[in-house]
């Protein structure tokens, strides 16, 4: 099975580029030839510094959700878990971007049979072929 992301253009916006990284370093490739902008990411640059978002309620609830369970109340266990489990404030903060890499190629010419693609079995971007 093919499981292929792939573009006859560069990217218009931050929606339609690319995706690069190993989870700690990332990057947004636009994929314009002429014009290249590489948007970089680092996981420790964040909006509004480091939080915790620990649930101080988790572990008050924990014998109440076991026994909730026990019980056969799943429904009821449920809906405790989620408020009791989840991370506060209930969203996580934005990612902001460490910086865009322009590259500009002095070089002009036509750019012909273009294309742009991402492989997201193997995580690979596929260069194009001449």
């Amino acid at each position: 099975m093919n499981h292929r992301i792939w573009f006859k253009q560069p990217a218009r916006n931050w929606n339609e580029a690319l995706p690069l990284g190993n989870g700690r370093l990332g990057a947004m490739i636009f994929g314009d030839p002429a014009r290249e902008r590489i948007q970089l990411n680092e996981d420790s640059i964040w909006y509004g510094g480091p939080s915790d978002r620990n649930n101080p309620d988790a572990l008050a609830h924990l014998a109440v959700i076991r026994n909730l369970l026990f019980e056969g109340k799943l429904k009821e266990a449920h809906r405790l878990a989620e408020t009791a489990f989840s991370g506060t404030p209930c969203s996580q903060r934005h990612y902001m971007p460490a910086g865009d890499l322009l590259l500009i190629a002095e070089e002009k010419g036509e750019i012909s049979q273009y294309s742009r693609s991402l492989d997201l079995e193997r995580g690979l971007r596929l260069l194009p072929m001449n």
